[in-house]
């Protein structure tokens, strides 16, 4: 299974919502400067077909600092000090490595990477409640050369609980989280990685 680029993006959990959406995103990265989280991501096709699901654990470290660990239905590591970027195939013994300064100057996770320039990449817009309490904020690229057409992130009380992100061809991302622990303590080796002796290594 080929690891999706939109598992770089991370999302800080927990944060006050309000009408303003850059001051809601503001809010994500001053409150949570390091924490834990569960995943589960779901995949569907343009036609809401699932195409697949995988679950796992997300860690983070602002400014910048990132590892996603895929634990089922395959073990899969991204892994990003905030300069160089690893993605880790175990079953395949595959590492791909690129560096991180394109991804946080264009692309979703420098939402995340503490970014005071959010709005010179996105419009920014608050959607309707819905009936289950969960309010929705939607970001579309000002420029057409991203990765995605949209994204949405949903909020309850405080708690960022789910993330869509549709793509180009109309392929839908779902991300749910849960289980937030942002009193976490990370070692300074914590987003390092070691490439396995025996691994096939690919540099973009």
């Amino acid at each position: 299974m080929k690891i999706s680029v939109l598992s770089i993006i991370i999302f800080n959990m927990h944060s006050f919502v309000s009408a303003d959406p850059i001051s809601s995103l503001e809010s994500f990265v001053d409150l949570n400067q390091s924490a834990s989280v569960r995943f589960i991501q779901t995949v569907y096709d343009s036609k809401g077909d699932q195409i697949e699901t995988t679950n796992g654990v997300l860690y983070f470290k602002k400014p910048g600092k990132f590892k996603w660990h895929y634990q089922e239905p395959f073990e899969q590591l991204i892994i990003c000090n905030g300069r160089t970027l690893w993605v880790y195939d175990r079953d395949l013994e595959q590492v791909i490595i690129r560096s991180a300064k394109d991804l946080f100057e264009s692309s979703p996770a420098a939402l995340l990477a503490g970014s005071d320039q959010i709005d010179s990449y996105y419009l920014m817009n608050s959607l309707n409640s819905t009936d289950d309490g969960v309010e929705w904020l939607i970001l579309t690229p000002l420029e057409d050369d991203g990765m995605f057409e949209s994204i949405k992130i949903g909020f309850s009380d405080g708690e960022m609980l789910e993330m869509e992100l549709i793509d180009y061809l109309q392929q839908k991302t779902v991300i749910g989280f849960s289980k937030f622990n942002n009193r976490i303590i990370f070692e300074s080796s914590a987003f390092e990685f070691s490439i396995p002796k025996n691994a096939e290594v690919l540099a973009e």
